[in-house]
């Protein structure tokens, strides 16, 4: 899809190649998004594998395909699919991935998703020492919908640490996860 093929709000602008986010220009409040995610704790201690940062936890229980956040207590795929979904699709990619041998996996809410953002990082912006792999510095969906747009949703751009909005039959990554607001 040509960027002049887009019909996005005038707010965002943003260049494409192929599927890809390149840039992002936020120029308007409306599309600012709370990166605090709500602490939770986690029930299952047992049968873990310490990653390098003793924040997330790579779960054995899970096939060692899952990870634990210690901080937020969210249970995150430890590889996410390297293909690009419309917002519906990645919301039934959620509902049908059996990561670990388990089902339950959601989209995450723009907040969740922030929770992983390091604004220190360079190019990609998660903690350093973090176990996950195959994730891309580009833009995932959240579940979270723009409050005055019901044809966007919001996402978080893993290159940049800043959420904004995209119209929800544009592609991009899905990082599904479990626990929180389930």
């Amino acid at each position: 899809m040509l960027v002049s093929q887009c019909r996005c709000l005038p707010e965002v602008r943003f260049a494409l190649a192929g599927l890809a986010l390149v840039t992002l220009t936020l120029s308007s409040p409306i599309f600012a998004a709370s990166s605090n995610a709500e602490s939770q704790t986690s029930a299952q201690k047992e049968n873990t594998i310490p990653s390098s940062n003793s924040r997330f936890t790579v779960l054995n229980e899970f096939n060692n395909e899952a990870v634990r956040d210690n901080t937020t207590g969210l249970v995150w795929e430890l590889s996410p699919r390297l293909e690009v979904y419309d917002w519906d699709r990645a919301h039934r990619q959620c509902s049908a991935s059996t990561a670990g041998g388990r089902t339950g996996w959601r989209v995450p809410t723009v907040d969740e998703l922030s929770s992983l953002v390091d604004p220190a990082s360079t190019d990609l912006k998660l903690p350093a020492g973090h176990p996950f792999t195959h994730i891309e510095s580009a833009i995932y969906w959240s579940a979270t919908k723009h409050k005055d747009h019901t044809g966007y949703a919001m996402f978080v751009n893993l290159s940049s640490g800043r959420s904004a909005a995209l119209e929800k039959y544009m592609a991009s990554f899905v990082w599904c996860v479990r626990g929180g607001n389930d």
